[in-house]
Order: structure tokens, then C-alpha cells, then sequence
């Protein structure tokens, strides 16, 4: 059997005799072609069908009684004999002229499953014994009997559908971003009349409107997910450049420690914060004179994180902590969960999206500042306690252990010891430490002053200043540390938040998916001040947010090496190539939930970066992922396909270069600055002898789908390898209307181009519509619109 994406939406469009418009049929389903078919007595005999891989109950689909898992081999009066890989087109063929309120007869195979047990001699709900058996079998009396009997059978059903619209019963629109508490925060690119410069030149003001309502109809409504800067950004791509600098220069600035910022920028509304008022330890406190002062301030801490997550009941809870982490195993392996062929499964990561989304996440991160502060403010008198109380190496509390280190070296192998304050040495903190995992226990934290530490998890999801639920959080101040974590680990967070800090040091980071500044559902945050560093994920690493979340890695200094590829094959089929996701990546899950946003700031050094596919400054289903490189290092970005800016269906992209002379190279294509599918990627770079190898296509500027693309070099003497040229803008077969490619070197210098179609001081502009610019750009011809048929 087959898989592949297909949700079945169809355009807006009128009738000749209809008094109003009327929209396409919408059905609301997610589905995949099969050949597969089981024997079924009296059903036709269809050689393929459509299943139906994803049914949510507000759905027409739905209403009209298919579910997950049924086989449509009749749709609409047509049985299916096609090949496999025909179905699909002869499916959206049958519905392409079908409106709201039409009536779609289908003949599905479904397979029916029911289960008798009995127990004792009485028949009893099976239900309890098969979500838990050993439980279950564990609370019967001595010798019970019990016997489950399940029968399995394919049967054929006729049901007709009432077609809906889209986004029936979807919420309102997100509030345009002058009518939030954000309003006046951000300015408008200097690079806007340039646009409209050209806009006029060549006459296509129609076209370019039309694109730009096009980017602002994709937010009449919302999925309750939105995150409203990603909504101002389509509807006025002039505030991406500065929306993206306000936040990076949040974190550069060192205030992210006061959450409020991050707060005000996720969720469009002001925050009111007061100070925490913490008590002082006092100055002769014994050991249990110091668990009365960290009790104390810890309590209304603790109450007010929990607080955060009182919008779950006790069942959510245990759902939560029993099924949290199928979600990112899914995710981990492909990003559509919706094919997820365990449908039990699809449906309890439905459940875990909807219950992720109900958390607050200014709330969140109001609690987080406070334990943040209670954790500086206190470190130093801490410190000094220890000194004068050499003896006491732990102290229980409900929350768990307080372990306090000594100045040589320290083994932290007990996951209990939940606050852990070291001096020094060459220290090892194994699993557990640094993280918080659960609703009852929802803080930990390590306070290392210096040392060359090891910092080594085995466990499967969580390590190392992480938050899953609750706060995890590590500050290291000095020495050349080791990082090892699996999922999850070096600054992410979870339905929670969880920061890593590292002050200096030549440090080395090692982890597979989720880690590095990840959060989805929450805050990651990885910051390392200084030192020649090396980062190596494999998927879902280095600056990466999902749904209502945000991922940040914050290099400041050093000359520093990252890497993110090697562990999933790209479903591309392109040998040697990988998928990532990853280096300042922002993300949606496809068709249920809006992304979230990612972001990598290297801020100086000669930095090496590569990663596999869909990295670098990018993003994926209503995210927005950024990279920002400062300084006048030289640097080096290698990526596969989708890379350094790029962004694919209704999200957002950003690269940003301060200076030196950089390396934009690829694996194999789409690279340095693309948009496909109604998005909008910016990509500038400020200075430099700059090299560019688009590779195979659709680079350096490209634009396709109704997708707004801006590309700036500033100054240098540049290199353009790439025959096909930048400013490339098409097709626009997926929606209708047009694309803008706008491909501007400013410099004065004499760049090098491999394309023979462009030269330097020249300006040429192609339909559809791209525009090369060049130094003083000289026009040489005039663009031709194309005829009115072709439109």
C-alpha cells in the first residue's frame, strides 16, 4: 500500500446561475491511494480505492459516516479500477465540480471489530483490561478466569456525504497586528519602495495586490494555533525584517532571563509582571535553617508553575504522561502524523496537539521568570553556605533532593537530586539532573560554577535543561563540558520550558531529535556565551519551535561547527540525501495545528554549519523559522534541499548575514533564499565576498505558488554558480495568480554570474514575476506580460 499526502480542499469559485457564491465541496479528510482490498461478499469489483487516513468528527466526512481506516471504492457512481497511482487524480477529478450542499454517494469496505470477554462467568467491558492488562489481570481475585474473544471482519457500507466549506465552524481571524498591544513595536523594511519601484515599472500592480490579498486571505481564520506575528508577516511582508531583529536582539541582549519579552512577542499582548520578592537565607542557618529558607521560596514558585497546568484534569494528566512522547516518535519519523497507519495512535496525538494548545504560555513564562530569579539571585549566598557547611552534600525535600558539591570531582548519578548546586571540578551528571519530567515534580535545576563536566543521559526523552512538563533548567559557568542527551535535551521544552546556559569554554553537544533549543508546546532555549563550540543533532535540532512554541540556539562567540543530518533519508528519494529539519527551523503539523518558531543566532566567529533537508532560517505549515549570523567572520552553510531561508506551504523564512566573506553551498538544490507555496521568505546579506551555488534549481530568489521573495546582498565582490539564474518566479498551478521573485546585489563591485542570461549593472525582469538587479542596474528589457489567456 501506497501513502501520500492528500487533504481534499477545494477552491472558490461561482456558477453562471448562481445568485451568490458559492464555494467548492470540502470533505475534510486526509487520504491515501491503495491497490491493497480485501475480499469482501457482495461488494463490486473495484481493483483500488481511497482510504481514509484522518476523519475528525466537525467534518463533513465525518457527519456523513466515514472513518478512519474505511476504503472508499466508490465514489460519486465511479468504481475504482485505476492503477495505484491514477486514484488520487481520478479522486479530485470526481469532487472538482462539486459545491457546498452537494450530495456525494460512497461505497466504502470498512473493517469491523468486536470484542466479548467475559470474566467469572459474567461479561464485562473489555476496555479497562486491554488499556492496561497487567493491571488489570493484577487487581482479579485468585483464581479468576478470563477469556477475550475478538472478531475481525471486512464488511461493505454506503453512505452520502453533504459536502461542506472550508473552514466551517473555524475560529475568527487573528486581530491585524496594529490592533494588538505589539503595535508601533516593529518598523517597515527600508527595501518596500523598491518593491513598489518595480511593482509600477513593469505594470503589474494587479497581479502584485492580488498576491498580496491572497497572503492576507490565509488568516480570515484560524485554527487557534496562530501565532500573530506570523499573521502580520502575510499580510504585510515589509514588518518580516523587523519582527525577526526584534526578537533575535531579545535574546543578544541577554534579557531574555526576564521572560516578559518573549511573552508580549509569542502571544501579541502586554504583560503586567510584578518582581518576586524572595527571603534572604539567613547568615547563620544550619542545614535545616537553609531547607526552611529554599522551601519557603520555593512553594509559592512551585504552586504558581502548577498553576499553569490546571487547565488539565487529573486524567489529562496521566494521559499526558503516559502518551506525551508517541507524538515527537511519530514526528521524529514523518511529519505527516496524520498517515500514521496506527489510527488509535493518530487519535491519541490529536489528543495530546488539542491539550498541549490549552496550556497559557505567558503564564508559563511568568513562572519560569521567577524561578529563574530565585536561581541567580541566590546562587552566590549558596555558594558561600556551602563552603561554611562542607558536611551537608544533600537535603531531601518533597519536590526532591538538594545536592550540594564540592570543588573536586562529583558523580550526580541519582535522577532524585532535583536542585544541584557545584563549585567545580571535573564533575559527571547523568540522568534525571537538570530535568523536569512530571506534574508533581515540575522543577529541577544544576548550578556548576566551573569544571570540565560531562553531562550524559541515557534516558530516551529529556536531559540537561529541559522542561517536559514544568522547568528544567542548567547553568554552567566555566570549562570545556560534553553534553550527551537523547530526545529532547540541551535547552528544550515540552509543554514546558527548559534553558541551558554556558558561560565559556570549547564545549561539545550531542543529541538525536528535539535538542539543542527546541520547544513545542513551551520555550527551549540553548546559550552559549563563549568558545570554539560544536553542535551535532540529527533531526529537530538547533533552534527549532512547533506549535505554540519557540526553539532557540544562541551562540555568541567563538569559532563554532554545527551539524544536523545523517539519520533520516529524505522521502524525496534522493540517494545520500537527508532530511533535518533543523537550524533555525519553525514548524506546523500539516493540516491540524500552526507552527510554532525557530531560531539560530550565531552572533560572531568563522562558523562551518550543515545540515540536511528544510534547515537553516526556515518554515514549514504556518511556522517561521530564522537564521541570524553577526559579525564579519567567515562562514560556511551547507544544505540539501530547502535551505538557508526557504519556507513551503503558508509559512515563513528568514536569513540574515551581518558580514565576511561566506560559502551559501547545497547538497543538491533549493537553496539561499526561496518560497514555495504562500509563504514568505526575506534573505539579506549585508557585506562580504560572498560565494552562492544554487546547485540543481529553484534558488538564489525563487518563487512559486503565490510566494512573496526578497534577496539582498548588499556590498562585496560576489559569485553566482547557477546556470539558471536568480529571480526565477513559477509556476502557479497550485492556487492560481502569480508569485514575485525580487533578486537585488547592490554592491558596486563586478560579481561573477554563470547564468548567461544576466550581467552585473543591469536590470531584467521575466513574468510571473521575477526581477534581477544588479549595482546601477541599468534597464535592458522591459518585462513582457504575459497575455491575457495565460494569466
Amino acid at each position: 500500500m501506497r501513502y501520500f499526502f492528500v487533504i481534499l480542499i477545494l477552491l472558490v469559485s461561482t456558477t453562471l446561475f448562481a445568485a451568490e457564491e458559492k464555494e467548492k465541496g470540502y470533505m475534510g479528510v486526509y487520504t491515501g491511494a491503495t491497490t491493497d482490498l480485501p475480499e469482501v461478499d457482495g461488494a463490486p469489483d473495484a481493483t483500488g480505492g481511497v482510504e481514509v487516513q484522518d476523519a475528525r468528527e466537525d467534518t463533513p466526512a465525518y457527519k456523513g459516516g466515514l472513518r478512519q481506516g474505511d476504503i472508499m471504492i466508490e465514489v460519486g457512481g465511479h468504481l475504482f479500477t485505476e492503477p495505484e497511482n491514477e486514484i488520487d487524480a481520478k479522486f479530485k477529478e470526481i469532487l472538482a465540480d462539486m459545491y457546498e450542499g452537494d450530495k456525494l454517494p460512497v461505497t466504502v469496505l470498512r473493517m469491523v471489530v468486536t470484542k466479548k470477554m467475559v470474566a467469572n462467568g459474567f461479561e464485562v467491558d473489555a476496555k479497562p483490561y486491554l488499556q492496561d492488562p497487567d493491571n488489570y489481570i493484577t487487581g482479579m481475585p485468585d483464581e479468576s478466569d478470563l477469556n477475550l474473544t475478538v472478531h475481525k471482519e471486512w464488511v461493505m457500507k454506503k453512505f452520502v456525504i453533504t459536502l461542506g466549506k472550508r473552514n466551517e465552524g473555524a475560529l475568527p481571524g487573528l486581530p491585524e497586528i496594529d490592533q494588538t498591544d505589539l503595535a508601533g513595536m516593529f518598523e517597515r523594511s527600508d527595501w518596500e519602495p523598491w518593491v513598489d519601484e518595480v511593482v509600477d515599472r513593469y505594470d503589474i500592480r494587479e497581479e502584485y495586490d492580488d498576491l498580496r490579498q491572497r497572503l492576507r486571505n490565509l488568516h480570515t481564520t484560524n485554527d487557534g494555533y496562530r501565532l500573530p506575528v506570523i499573521a502580520a508577516i502575510h499580510r504585510d511582508p515589509f514588518l518580516t525584517e523587523s519582527i525577526s531583529r526584534n526578537l533575535v536582539d531579545t535574546f543578544e541582549t541577554g534579557e531574555f532571563e526576564t521572560m516578559i519579552k518573549v511573552a508580549e512577542f509569542m502571544t501579541g499582548k502586554e504583560q503586567e509582571w510584578t518582581e518576586p520578592e524572595f527571603s534572604k537565607l539567613p547568615e547563620d542557618a544550619d542545614e535545616e535553617g537553609f531547607k526552611s529558607w529554599f522551601v519557603s521560596n520555593m512553594t509559592p514558585l512551585v504552586e504558581e508553575l502548577q498553576s499553569v497546568y490546571d487547565v488539565f484534569s487529573d486524567g489529562d494528566k496521566d494521559f499526558l504522561m503516559k502518551h506525551r512522547f508517541e507524538l515527537t516518535d511519530v514526528f521524529s519519523d514523518m511529519i505527516y502524523i496524520h498517515s500514521d497507519e496506527d489510527l488509535d495512535r493518530l487519535q491519541r496525538n490529536r489528543h495530546t496537539i488539542e491539550l498541549g494548545g490549552k496550556i497559557d504560555q505567558a503564564k508559563l513564562l511568568k513562572a519560569t521568570d521567577g524561578i529563574i530569579k530565585f536561581v541567580a539571585d541566590s546562587a552566590s549566598i549558596v555558594f558561600k553556605w556551602i563552603e561554611e557547611h562542607p558536611d551537608v552534600r544533600a537535603i531531601e525535600t518533597k519536590w526532591g533532593k538538594i545536592g550540594f558539591g564540592t570543588k573536586d570531582h562529583d558523580w550526580w548519578r541519582d535522577g532524585d537530586f532535583k536542585f544541584i548546586y557545584d563549585p567545580g571540578g571535573d564533575d559527571v551528571y547523568a540522568d534525571g539532573t537538570g530535568t523536569a519530567i512530571s506534574f508533581d515534580r515540575p522543577i529541577s535545576f544544576i548550578f556548576d560554577m566551573e569544571g570540565d563536566d560531562a553531562y550524559q543521559s541515557t534516558s530516551p526523552n529529556g536531559a540537561q535543561g529541559s522542561g517536559m512538563p514544568g522547568v528544567g533548567l542548567l547553568f554552567d559557568g566555566e570549562g570545556n563540558d560534553t553534553y550527551i542527551g537523547q530526545r529532547w535535551a540541551q535547552g528544550t521544552g515540552f509543554m514546558g520550558i527548559g534553558i541551558l546556559m554556558d558561560g565559556e569554554g570549547d564545549d561539545v553537544y550531542h543529541g538525536t531529535e528535539f535538542v539543542q533549543g527546541s520547544g513545542m508546546f513551551g520555550l527551549g532555549v540553548l546559550t552559549d556565551i563563549e568558545g570554539n563550540d560544536q553542535y551535532f543533532g540529527t533531526i529537530h535540532a538547533q533552534g527549532c519551535g512547533f506549535t505554540n512554541g519557540l526553539g532557540i540556539l544562541y551562540d555568541a562567540e567563538g569559532d563554532d561547527r554545527g551539524y544536523s543530518t545523517g539519520k533520516l533519508a529524505t522521502n524525496y528519494g534522493d540517494p545520500g540525501i537527508f532530511d533535518a529539519w533543523s537550524q533555525g527551523c519553525g514548524m506546523g503539523f500539516r493540516g491540524i495545528a500552526s507552527g510554532g518558531i525557530g531560531v539560530l543566532i550565531d552572533s560572531a566567529g568563522n562558523d562551518y554549519w550543515e545540515a540536511g533537508n528544510f534547515s537553516q532560517g526556515g518554515g514549514y505549515y504556518y511556522g517561521m523559522g530564522i537564521f541570524s549570523a553577526g559579525g564579519d567572520g567567515n562562514d560556511t552553510y551547507i544544505g540539501s534541499r530547502y535551505a538557508q531561508g526557504f519556507c513551503a506551504h503558508q509559512a515563513i523564512g528568514v536569513f540574515l548575514e551581518e558580514g565576511g566573506n561566506d560559502r551559501y553551498l547545497t547538497r543538491q538544490g533549493v537553496n539561499a533564499g526561496l518560497a514555495w507555496d504562500e509563504c514568505v521568505t526575506v534573505f539579506i546579506d549585508e557585506a562580504g565576498d560572498d560565494y552562492y551555488n544554487g546547485g540543481t534549481g529553484f534558488s538564489l530568489a525563487a518563487s512559486a505558488h503565490n510566494a512573496f521573495m526578497f534577496w539582498l546582498d548588499k556590498g562585496g565582490k560576489d559569485e553566482y554558480v547557477y546556470p539558471a539564474g536568480p529571480a526565477r518566479a513559477g509556476g502557479n498551478d497550485y492556487h492560481g495568480g502569480h508569485s514575485l521573485s525580487l533578486f537585488v546585489d547592490q554592491g558596486d563591485e563586478q560579481d561573477i554570474y554563470t547564468c548567461e542570461t544576466v550581467e552585473n549593472d543591469v536590470e531584467l525582469a521575466w513574468p510571473d514575476f521575477g526581477i534581477f538587479r544588479d549595482g546601477k542596474a541599468e534597464l535592458k528589457s522591459p518585462l513582457e506580460k504575459p497575455k491575457p489567456e495565460n494569466k
